[in-house]
């Protein structure tokens, strides 16, 4: 331990192995290191890196030149100006300003704020865990182009967008684009609550319906989509997003493609998307791992795919693994199943598990977590079965078909493998995917890429279930705004005015003209 009851100064490091506690000023000119508590009375200046394992409490000012990384519980009674990276993994307390240059992360609780200082991140913020259900999170520029954070009781967390009234852009009438003054995003994981915010006007779109309100949705306020003018635009929009199974092909019985064909060929879609997904999808999953939205994907050759595809053919999925040596699934023993919980990933894996039982004579094992156990499972190929979903960065195939290459499936069997997390190798797909990735004309690439899916689905690593399409919703006062099937969207041209009939008439002459 070190007690200091005047100043300490250090121009190199200082290293604690204990507590830390003064009760007047620090200045380290090197990094600061202690795998206990840190309790400062006075101001802490550092140039350079603080790692703290223990609590760190500062009464007066913290200021550090370099990244903070904090395992424990921050408390500081005046301000703290970081110069790096701040990461914060227990309860934050913090009375009067933050200041970092770099990225602001917190693990734990934000267990008090205070609106009346301004929170200043010249990167980004993340928060995982804010303390209180009626706590809010906003997020805004100021004229410097850095993010400004208010915590706000009693408010649904959101983020703020405003508008830059230097931007320089104008429309083709010299009107200052974007012509909205602010955006604001909320917060909010559950589709029945997005729902709710929608129907009361407080959110003016919604991306997605809960598969327990879409009837009631789309039948029930029929008058506000067929009035003319209606009062709401629905769009059912295809996206680039792919929902699916994939083996673990260490595993010694998913090595036979006889064996992945028959559990292919033994799930019917057609119940998923219709008892689970209240149809509410693009295409159920008898193409390939690439989303079938043809006009996002021009020149890509969905037939072909479409003819390895796997339909509910149960005869010849109970053939095939007999053929590779498991009649009615003696022998081959249960299967695990890891998925992500949520209402549609868990009735999906009882769905599947009761087809696989009922088909082929194997017992399905499924076992929920969250998703970031799942990735990691995943990626140390802890299971036999994995639910993974994949939604395009960019619209070509080579987004999806990246994750099936066999250079990108690590040497050691026992190692993290992120990005091909099946391990799969097929040298074929490798040849295909590889001469797709060094062609020089899209056509020659998108040809490639075709032969690499055809291939890969010949060999199945996957069970595709269905490619994402959502029923989205707006209210028709917002102008100018377009889904798409990478759901990028773009702001620059929207604006909010109500139709008026006679609007609303001529709108609709001008497209029968076009």
């Amino acid at each position: 331990k070190l007690f200091i009851g005047g100043d300490i100064s250090a121009n190199s490091k200082l290293n604690l192995g204990g507590d830390a506690s003064l009760k007047s000023k620090l200045f380290i000119g090197g990094d600061i290191s202690a795998n206990s508590k840190l309790n400062l009375g006075g101001d802490a200046s550092l140039k350079s890196k603080l790692f703290i394992g223990g609590d760190i409490s500062a009464n007066s000012d913290l200021k550090l030149g370099g990244d903070a990384t904090i395992y424990s519980n921050l408390d500081v009674g005046g301000n703290l100006d970081i110069g790096g990276n701040l990461d914060i993994g227990g309860n934050t307390l913090i009375t009067g300003s933050l200041t970092v240059d770099g990225n602001l992360n917190f693990r734990g609780e934000l267990s008090k704020t205070d609106i009346s200082h301004n929170v200043l991140i010249s990167d980004q913020l993340t928060v995982r865990n804010i303390a209180g259900d009626d706590v809010a999170l906003i997020v805004r520029q100021d004229f410097n182009n850095t993010s400004i954070a208010e915590f706000k009781k009693g408010e649904q967390p959101g983020i703020i967008l405003t508008k830059n009234e230097d931007y320089y852009l104008k429309d083709e009438q010299g009107n200052a684009l974007p012509y909205i003054d602010s955006l604001v995003f909320y917060i909010q994981s559950r589709k029945l609550e997005q729902l709710d915010m929608f129907e009361s006007g407080k959110t003016d779109l919604i991306v997605g319906l809960p598969t327990s309100r879409i009837t009631r949705m789309l039948e029930g306020r029929i008058e506000d989509f067929n009035s003319k003018p209606p009062k709401l635009i629905l769009a059912n929009n295809p996206l680039l997003e792919s929902n699916y199974y994939c083996f673990n092909m260490n595993d010694p019985r998913f090595k036979d493609p006889r064996v992945r064909k028959a559990f292919n060929y033994a799930i019917d879609k057609k119940v998923i998307g219709r008892e689970i997904l209240r149809n509410q999808y693009a295409e159920l999953g008898y193409y390939g791992i690439t989303p079938p939205v043809s006009n996002a994907l021009k020149g890509y050759d969905f037939a072909k795919i479409a003819e390895k595809g796997y339909d509910y053919n149960p005869e010849l999925a109970r053939k095939l693994l007999a053929e590779a040596g498991y009649p009615a699934g003696k022998g081959f023993g249960s299967v695990e199943l890891r998925y992500n919980i949520n209402d549609t990933h868990s009735a999906v894996a009882d769905e599947f598990s009761k087809q696989i039982f009922q088909v082929l004579g194997i017992n399905i094992n499924i076992d929920g977590s969250s998703f970031e156990q799942l990735n990691i499972d995943g990626e140390l190929g802890h299971g036999d079965i994995f639910r993974m979903g994949w939604s395009a960065d960019y619209p070509n195939p080579e987004t999806f078909l990246m994750n099936f290459y066999g250079k990108f499936v690590p040497a050691d069997s026992t190692a993290r493998s992120p990005i091909n997390k099946m391990r799969y190798r097929n040298p074929v797909f490798d040849e295909f995917y590889q001469k797709a990735t060094q062609a020089s004309k899209k056509t020659d690439q998108l040809k490639y890429f075709n032969q690499a899916e055809v291939a890969l689905m010949d060999d199945p690593p996957i069970i595709p279930l269905w490619y994402t399409g959502d029923i989205e919703i707006t209210y028709s006062r917002v102008r100018n705004f377009h889904f798409n099937a990478i759901n990028i969207f773009d702001f620059t041209r929207v604006y909010l005015k109500d139709w008026t009939e006679e609007e609303y008439k001529e709108q609709m002459a001008t497209k029968k003209r076009l």
